[in-house]
């Protein structure tokens, strides 16, 4: 990295540091007096020229942003260079690579699904294939991220990978050709029932609204009339590509969200434009404390105008826009610009003081939750809006659901599944001996859905799998938990879509929302067909 940028970015807390050892030890000799700038080109020349050890510029530089940074709040970053390029690969929708999903097992690389019609698929990779090498070099033991940059490439260039498949116990080398692969916004769509579709959202990416308008097509095309639009977990992304999802469903000109900086350009408003057939569609929203930035975005501006309900956990409350300003060097500082305020004025950011407590407050939201079962009121000291229908909706602290569901105390044993990777090992275990089987027997996700059941054989080998994953064991044999190792069956055959139809089809919010569309379409002023 230059040097100019080196000493553009130094540290505060390093600056005053040095700034008093040089002083106490230059006999007596004050800079002090010197401009900001010059005090940081002073400093980084002390580094250079008398620091006990030699200092690398782009560590320096790192830290010396990040540190500047830390002083802001937490959602203004420093990107390296390589986190730039992912960034961008994720938000363009598009990368180049082999086409797979794969989990690190016991220091292996286990295929959870390769990419329909992609070129893993096509060179014949297989779900629960276990990649042993890459080019000849070991792929195990080493990092996820070293795993990535080895298989990814440009498009049309081989790579050859060493695998072992169950029931074999020849090492196979399969020589892939690289493509384009691309990262879909929207992972999943299908239908609950003979009228309603849902959709499940992962990002706001550069096609997200065009992937969104493509699968409402395709879903109102087999019969959908009411829709669950499913944000959970979805960290935000583009602002624009919100305001664009969120047309789709709000009539007239009504201003979706507004934003506020500092700078003029900072300040915009920004409403509907366009006319679509799916304004007149009964919706929920569905969000959990994971949901964030463009997420509220749309949850809070189909709220603020009872245009549907919103049904799960209080979002995570993040109302900053941020800007992502390049450097020299390629790599980035994505700096808050200005706060966005939903159609009522809600500024649904938390409070950040704290940065630690910022991202640790979401971990104890289960006591929040325990204490208003308790009927105590936790919305003490929260902005209080009314929307057009006179329903009190909250600010200052995140998107606040209109109903309730999916609550942490709830799903805490599943949860400690989940971060054990026990789900993953136990359905990769289970698959590699029952894998040809169920593919032979089953042409689609639906009917393995509706056709097939888990024997007590089955589920005793599930508990036996357990024995090694502590006090959760009790859950296995329940209902949640046998679907969600059937989920994850069906995504190793069916990919993303089956691995959500099958888990939706009995996750509690979704279930919620099918039984609150009556009043989503009544709250909306909707008839029903």
């Amino acid at each position: 990295m230059e040097n100019k940028v080196v000493k553009l970015l130094l540290i505060i807390v390093i600056l005053l540091s040095l700034l008093m050892i040089y002083e106490r030890f230059s006999g007596g000799l004050s800079i002090s007096s010197l401009g900001a700038q010059n005090k940081i080109d002073e400093v980084y020349d002390l580094i250079k020229d008398i620091y006990v050890d030699e200092v690398e510029d782009s560590a320096i530089s790192r830290r010396a942003i990040e540190g500047i940074l830390s002083g802001l709040d937490p959602h203004s970053v420093y990107l390296s260079q390589d986190e730039v390029s992912s960034n961008e690969e994720e938000m363009k929708g598009e990368f180049e690579g082999i086409g797979i999903e794969f989990q690190m097992i016991d220091d292996t690389v286990n295929i959870i699904s390769v990419m329909a019609g992609g070129p893993s698929e096509k060179a014949g990779l297989l779900p629960g294939d276990k990649l042993v090498a890459i080019d000849k070099d070991s792929a195990t033991g080493i990092s996820t991220d070293a795993i990535r940059k080895k298989i990814k490439g440009k498009s049309g260039s081989k790579v050859t990978v060493s695998v072992v498949r169950y029931g074999s116990k020849d090492l196979k080398l399969i020589q892939i050709t690289r493509g384009k692969i691309p990262v879909k916004s929207v992972t999943a769509g299908f239908m609950l029932n003979k009228n309603t579709g849902y959709m499940n959202i992962v990002r706001f990416a550069e096609k997200t609204s065009t992937e969104v308008l493509d699968m409402l097509n395709t879903l109102r095309a087999k019969g959908m009339s009411r829709i669950v639009l499913d944000l959970r977990n979805n960290p935000g992304g583009y602002l624009q590509e919100a305001v664009k999802i969120a047309d789709y469903f709000i009539d007239g000109s009504k201003v979706i969200v507004s934003t506020r900086g500092r700078i003029s350009q900072a300040n915009e408003v920004f409403k509907a434009e366009k006319e679509y057939v799916y304004e007149k569609m009964p919706l929920v929203i569905l969000i959990n404390r994971s949901s964030a930035s463009a997420s509220e975005i749309l949850a809070g501006a189909i709220q603020d105008w009872d245009r549907g309900l919103v049904i799960g956990e209080r979002s995570f409350g993040k109302g900053l826009v941020q800007q992502q300003i390049d450097l020299s060097d390629g790599s980035a500082v994505r700096l808050t610009i200005a706060k966005y305020f939903t159609p009522l004025g809600r500024s649904i950011q938390r409070h950040y003081d704290d940065r630690e407590e910022y991202y640790d407050e979401l971990s104890h939201r289960e006591e929040e939750d325990s204490l208003a079962a308790a009927g105590k009121d936790i919305t003490s000291g929260l902005p209080a809006f009314l929307t057009p229908k006179k329903r009190k909706v909250l600010g200052g602290g995140g998107i606040s659901p209109d109903y309730k569901s999916g609550s942490y105390d709830n799903s805490r044993g599943s949860a400690a599944l989940l971060r054990s990777n026990y789900y993953s090992q136990v359905s990769l275990a289970w698959f590699e001996i029952n894998g040809d089987k169920i593919r032979s027997d089953f042409k689609t996700a639906e009917d393995f859905n509706s056709k097939f059941e888990f024997t007590p054989a089955d589920v005793q080998f599930f508990r036996t799998f357990a024995a090694g994953f502590g006090s959760v064991n009790e859950l296995t044999g329940d209902d949640i938990f046998l679907n969600r190792i059937k989920a994850e069956i069906a995504r190793y055959i069916w990919q993303q879509q089956g691995f959500f139809f099958v888990y939706m089809m009995k996750d509690e919010t979704v279930l919620t929302a099918l039984s609150m569309l009556d009043k989503a379409a009544e709250l909306a002023s909707l008839k029903q067909e």
